[in-house]
């Protein structure tokens, strides 16, 4: 009867280590997948960062200068200005 209970106790005990490996090995595999999401992330951040870096960059040059006359006129017109001479027409959209 003792040999009965203990090959019982040795296929549960067999069972759930098997059962916890199993799990150990998923959530390692699933972290891994995470990490992998993660890293993918952060390098398309790390663009973006550099990319808009780039284009800082670039403007306070441009606004360090300031000669750029074709900038300093749009910059002007997207504030309303408008030469004495010119002729303003506003598109009313009638929906």
């Amino acid at each position: 009867m003792k040999a009965v209970k203990k090959k019982r106790k040795s296929i549960l005990l067999r069972i759930a280590a098997f059962a916890l490996a199993v799990y150990l090995v998923g959530s390692l595999v699933n972290l891994q997948l995470q990490i992998s999401a993660k890293e993918n992330e952060l390098n398309d951040l790390n663009e973006q960062h550099r990319e808009q870096t780039l284009k800082n960059e670039d403007l306070s040059a441009l606004l360090d200068s300031g000669e750029d006359p074709e900038y300093i006129e749009r910059m002007a017109r997207e504030m309303g200005y408008v030469y004495p001479d010119e002729q303003v027409i506003v598109a009313i959209n009638g929906n």
